[in-house]
């Protein structure tokens, strides 16, 4: 009776665990499926980068800073390969304020929109301000500021990647400058201002079962494992409104990629709220060269800072390294917010 007891009590606790369970794909309590709500959500396409900033850096005005500045090139604006913000290298055209650089003739095409990171570099001095400005036959417009001040405020000791709608200036030849500023106490200390690869996209035509960027696939298989899905192509985003969010909410996914050709791609989830975009998780996949990586990656992300706020949950991806695009399809698996379980 004793041995039967016990036989029963472990079968209990191995019921009581699977119930449980640690199966990211699959949680329990999902209070936003976005599988099934992937009608309401918000498509935007832009594969086709129509201009590359960093490409055409040689050919960019460079207006010099009021003050000498001592920089790798002797000179207030430069290209650095790897630049530091936060624990994450970038490459980025760098402006020491007060300077700017602007790229001249761009002819804006049909749904643009200014793809960049952003950040300081140096945890030092009063901060700087960065603004992006848009000048059409002499008439200019501020498109875009923030003001960084990581050596004040810790929260801004990261990449800010930003998405800038241009759609006002579609059709037209346009002269793009990026700025930056000395902070309020005009102490230029420090003040490297960082644009991460900016990228000027343009919508685009894609090879996908409905013609867009991102979509629904019932049966995506990778690695011998199929499962519900959400495809971006690198250069697409679908996003998600979602209500206030409660305490403890875990954004529970899959990320993976299932062909095997090209440089890779990077899957980025951006939360937007508020007037910011952060960041929240960001996996560069190369399968072709990784055989480690042809497989599911069982992804949770807590969304606890977003506790009763409305935000929106974009999914998003950019081609590899090399700037390839064969083949990024970036897929999220069954991807559910739901509360942890107990």
């Amino acid at each position: 009776m004793r041995i039967l007891r016990c036989a029963l009590a472990f079968f209990v606790i191995v019921l009581l665990t699977f119930q449980a369970g640690c199966d990211l794909a699959s949680p329990a309590a999902a209070m936003f499926d976005f599988i099934d709500r992937f009608g309401t959500a918000r498509i935007e396409s832009g594969i086709a980068v129509t201009y590359h900033f960093l490409d055409n850096f040689d050919r960019g005005r460079i207006i010099p800073p009021t003050t000498p500045a001592i920089t790798p090139n002797g000179k207030p604006v430069f290209l650095l390969v790897n630049a530091d913000v936060g624990s994450e290298r970038r490459p980025a055209i760098i402006i020491v304020a007060p300077a700017q650089i602007s790229f001249e003739n761009i002819r804006i095409q049909e749904s643009p929109r200014l793809d960049v990171g952003v950040g300081k570099l140096f945890t030092i001095g009063d901060g700087s301000l960065g603004t992006i400005i848009i000048e059409v036959a002499g008439v200019r417009d501020t498109v875009y500021r923030r003001f960084l001040n990581p050596n004040a405020r810790p929260e801004d000791r990261r990449w800010f990647d930003e998405s800038i709608d241009l759609s006002a200036y579609f059709g037209k030849t346009v002269k793009i400058t990026f700025a930056a500023d000395v902070g309020p106490a005009g102490n230029d200390l420090g003040d490297f201002f960082a644009w991460e690869t900016p990228l000027l996209r343009t919508a685009a035509a894609h090879s996908t079962p409905n013609g867009r960027g991102a979509f629904v696939a019932n049966e995506w298989e990778i690695g011998g494992i199929k499962r519900s899905a959400l495809i971006t192509l690198a250069g697409s985003s679908a996003s998600f409104e979602v209500p206030g969010t409660r305490e403890g909410e875990i954004l529970y996914f899959g990320a993976g990629m299932r062909f095997l050709v090209g440089d890779g791609a990077q899957g980025l989830i951006l939360i937007e709220t508020e007037g910011r975009r952060d960041t929240v998780y960001r996996r560069l996949l190369n399968p072709a060269t990784r055989p480690d990586q042809r497989r599911w990656f069982d992804e949770a992300v807590s969304l606890s800072l977003y506790r009763g706020k409305d935000i929106r949950v974009i999914f998003t991806a950019t081609p590899g390294p090399a700037g390839d695009y064969s083949a990024d399809w970036f897929a999220w698996g069954t991807p559910v917010l739901s509360l942890p379980r107990r």
